[in-house]
């Protein structure tokens, strides 16, 4: 029930409302529905007539432009497809004009569609014409064109054998035994060869005058120009026959007056070219006739829209007033349902919007915290129902608060243990962190400390293996010195795993040659294996790619690894590198893999094999010497270069250690080249600076013995002053130094000449990074290596080679000579050319008057023009111009255009021979 009566109350408001919208709706209906059909019949015509009226503008606009495209139609099945289109417009013209003359019962107007079909069909006439004309004007100019660039390279042939007979006429005058006269050959060269070789140049430019003109025939604008250029094109052709006759030969002379004959068909163009001028004037006068045809009619059309428009709007006002007294009563309506949604809202609102409002706002003071007193009931209904709800809310709400005070104790009771155990873990991590900074530190300490003794070990022991004469005294040595030097690679394979533990080895990319490091581990490989009496084989695949990008020390440092371990274990047989690549996505899969003969592991041994300290049973048992480092630290700088290692083995079968890596191919010309080892020269001042007595021995027996005058210094104090009292070519520096660091001696030695090492014991790299960081040219660690100091002394800096400034003409010049004349010819053309320049400035000053300078100027013009020494021949044609203040000149124009000759001649080969004139390839 009370559900029931808080649905009547909605239903009846529901009910009011629907029919208040229902009757103002039908009364909007029927006033829309009134003025909908007044304007459609006002409208209806109106429109229609008007956007006719409209189109009839664009179609005309449109018409136009077809007759435009036709003018300029260049084929036949363009002036088809526009004519068609042209047609098609001035039909929908003369439609819709017609639909106005009978809505507004007006006559034709001046305008004529059909006038304008019959202009359009007229003009096809001579578009035709001028498209006739058109291709036959470029098929003819394509034959001038053709015939024109045969005729063009024929008289480029004809004048480059006239210049080699020039080129040969000079030889034989230089080629005159003393006493001829050469003025018959001067003769000959002048009024012979030169002057053919002039004529056949004025004719190559009358071809070329030809050729221009004929390219302008087709765009000429008028009769006039076709005029001035038929008179110059028939001009160009007299000169081109005239030239002819100064072929070489009757056969270039017949084929030159046939191409001519060809190239007198240009009078042929000019005439279908003013064809064309004819046809396009017609199709201008037909284009002006059919655009005003077109203006009469967009006129008439836009005369026949306004009048339309007029009638619509007068229409369109009388259903106006009309539509006004509708629009009155339908006011009136609307003002008495407002009225009546009024009164029903005000009842609705008191009993149920007002209660509602009552509930909301106790409800957000619940939400609030403030539960206040219980809500009283207002009613029987929904509303009700709600108040009672919202009273239970606020009971559990006032019981959720106590349930959160309680729950808060506990939560901070709970962060204070976790408090607690933060400290305990960061003290933990504390602890671990000072731990691994005391084992870095001691690796450091371990690393100089063990390496020093080792230095003066090792060096001691070569020292003395060296100067031993007694062969059972050097055995015991040398075993001592093998002994050593086993314990300096264990020391360094333990700090050298215990770095990479931490971290330090980082990565050290650069471009190389697979091929070389493969040749290189092949060496070694052949080494090891000759003094265990084992057999190498060494295999490169032939498609190693030249350049690759990766870290080529410690692929070296993995291979040299499996390399030791497989000659190591390997009591007999042999021990095979092959290297191989395949491509890939990345660049280049390489594979390097190492296989023996050596007893092999078992399934258990494979899985230790890469543990630190592992070593199978059977080289536990064998006495092979090592650590069980190898592996591991294979293992470890294989995984920092993110490359992959792999293993097959079987007891009594040998094993096969890959190594696959995926690295960039890279430019080869970044490839750094081998750096070359010589011996130190005799003679060198070198300064030792080291703390320990026994490095400075060591060193001091290593560079006597390359024959080097050695100085020693303990601290860094005494280094200064011993490079402040003597000059030395090369500085070993320790970086351990009692007094003060190694970086402050080499800072304070203020570099003065002399090339400076350093000398540590720490796992330092030699390289860019490390000698910038400590300034010094070389890095040198302990034990010092004889063949590292050599190769430090031998670095002596060598002037780079100048090239000799040459002109790439004169070069071309003398190349092209070579390949006509050949070497030996060339050659003496040359020299007779180098002496004629060096006594020219003699002859020219003692030339008895100006006249005698000209001719000996132009004579020496023409020949150095042969080798396009322009300097030289731009002072010899001022001296030929009588020119006299070109002569301050001679001498240095002279001497550089000896030494341009020179240098080009020498640049293509030829060998000059100083002092005699004569030169050869």
């Amino acid at each position: 029930m009370r559900s029931r009566r808080f649905d009547r109350q909605l239903q009846s408001v529901f009910m009011v409302l629907s029919g208040l919208i229902m009757v103002v709706g039908l009364a909007s209906f029927g006033v829309n529905r009134f003025l909908a059909r007044t304007q459609q019949r006002v409208l209806s015509e109106s429109i229609a007539i008007i956007e006719r009226t409209e189109r009839v503008a664009q179609e005309a606009e449109l018409a136009a432009s077809l007759a435009g495209r036709l003018r300029d139609a260049e084929s036949a099945a363009a002036v088809a497809e526009t004519s068609s289109g042209l047609a098609e417009r001035v039909a929908g013209i003369e439609a819709d004009l017609d639909a106005m003359r009978r809505f507004l019962a007006q006559p034709a107007g001046p305008g004529s569609a059909t006038v304008v079909g019959d202009l359009a069909t007229a003009m096809g006439r001579p578009v035709a014409r001028r498209i006739k004309a058109g291709e036959a004007l470029r098929a003819g100019r394509d034959r001038l064109a053709a015939s024109g660039a045969r005729l063009a390279a024929m008289i480029s042939t004809e004048a480059e054998l006239a210049r080699l007979r020039i080129t040969a006429g000079i030889w034989e005058l230089y080629a005159l035994p003393g006493g001829r006269d050469p003025r018959p050959g001067l003769d000959r060269l002048a009024d012979a060869n030169f002057f053919a070789y002039e004529r056949l140049a004025e004719m190559a430019e009358a071809v070329a005058t030809l050729d221009r003109l004929a390219a302008r025939i087709p765009v000429a604008k008028d009769a006039a120009e076709l005029q001035r250029l038929g008179t110059d094109y028939t001009a160009a052709l007299t000169l081109a026959r005239d030239r002819a006759g100064f072929m070489l030969s009757q056969a270039a002379t017949d084929h030159a007056q046939a191409e001519l004959n060809v190239l007198a068909q240009g009078g042929a163009l000019i005439a279908q070219r003013l064809a064309g001028l004819a046809a396009e004037a017609e199709l201008d006068s037909l284009a002006l006739r059919l655009g005003r045809e077109l203006d009469l009619l967009t006129s008439e059309a836009q005369r026949g829209r306004d009048e339309t428009r007029v009638r619509m709007k007068a229409g369109v006002a009388d259903a106006g007033w009309q539509a006004t007294s509708l629009l009155a009563a339908l006011a009136g309506v609307i003002l008495l349902a407002l009225l009546a949604a009024y009164l029903v809202w005000a009842r609705t609102r008191r009993k149920v919007v007002l209660r509602l409002e009552d509930v909301a706002e106790r409800m957000i003071l619940v939400a609030d915290g403030s539960l206040g007193q219980p809500m009283a009931i207002s009613g029987q209904d929904e509303i009700g129902r709600l108040e009672q709800a919202l009273n239970v809310l606020r009971n559990r709400t006032e019981e959720a608060a106590g349930l959160r005070d309680r729950l808060e104790a506990a939560v901070i009771d709970r962060t204070a243990d976790v408090v607690a155990e933060m400290q305990s873990a960061n003290a933990a991590r504390a602890d671990a962190e000072e731990l691994s900074r005391a084992k870095t530190h001691f690796l450091a300490r371990m690393s100089h400390e063990i390496r020093t003794p080792l230095n003066g070990m090792i060096g001691l022991l070569d020292l003395l293996a060296g100067e031993e004469a007694d062969p059972a005294r050097r055995g015991r040595l040398e075993a001592a010195l093998t002994s050593a030097r086993d314990l300096q690679r264990l020391t360094e394979d333990i700090l050298a795993f215990s770095a990479g533990e931490e971290g330090q080895g980082g990565q050290r990319r650069e471009v190389f040659d697979p091929e070389a490091l493969a040749r290189g581990l092949g060496e070694l490989l052949e080494v090891m294996a000759t003094t265990r009496g084992l057999a190498a084989v060494v295999e490169i695949a032939a498609g190693l790619p030249p350049a690759v990008t990766g870290e080529a020390t410690k692929i070296r440092q993995i291979m040299m690894n499996l390399l030791t371990n497989a000659v190591k274990y390997t009591e007999g047989g042999r021990v095979e590198l092959r290297v191989s690549s395949r491509p890939v996505a990345e660049g280049h899969e390489i594979s390097l893999a190492v296989r023996d003969t050596g007893p092999g592991m078992t399934a258990e041994e494979t899985r230790q094999a890469f543990d630190i300290y592992g070593r199978s049973v059977t080289a536990r048992r064998s006495g092979v010497r090592g650590v069980g480092l190898g592996l591991a630290i294979a293992r470890q700088l294989t995984d920092a270069m993110g490359a992959e290692l792999r293993v097959s083995t079987a007891p009594g079968r040998g094993s096969v250690f890959t190594l696959v890596l995926c690295l960039p191919e890279a430019d080869p010309a970044q490839v750094a080249p081998p750096a070359a080892l010589a011996p130190a020269a005799e003679g060198r001042r070198v300064l030792v600076v080291d703390d320990h007595p026994v490095n400075r021995l060591v060193a001091r027996g290593y560079l006597e013995r390359m024959g080097c005058s050695v100085t020693e210094a303990a601290t860094g104090k005494a280094a200064l002053e011993a490079v402040r009292e003597g000059r030395f070519e090369a500085i070993l520096v320790d970086l351990g130094l009692p007094d003060m660091t190694g970086e402050a001696v080499i800072a304070g030695l203020g570099r003065t000449g002399a090339k400076v090492a350093v000398l540590t014991a720490d796992l330092v790299r030699d390289d860019a990074a490390t000698r910038a960081k400590f300034g010094v040219d070389r890095v040198l660690t302990k034990p010092i290596s004889p063949r590292a100091l050599a190769s430090f002394l031998a670095e002596a800096e060598a002037p780079a080679p100048v090239a000799e400034p040459c002109d790439p003409e004169i070069e071309a010049a003398l190349r092209e000579d070579i390949a006509s004349l050949g070497a030996a010819q060339t050659a003496a053309i040359v020299a007779a050319m180098l002496a004629e320049l060096a006594a020219a400035a003699a002859r020219l000053r003692a030339a008895p008057d100006a006249e005698d300078r000209a001719r000996l100027a132009h004579r020496l013009k023409g020949a150095a023009a042969n080798f396009h020494l322009s300097d030289f021949c731009a002072l010899m044609q001022r001296l030929q111009s009588r020119d006299g203040s070109a002569l301050p000149a001679l001498e240095a124009t002279a001497e550089a255009a000896i030494r341009d000759l020179t240098a080009a001649a020498r640049r293509a080969g030829l060998a000059l021979q100083p002092g005699t004139g004569a030169a050869k390839q």
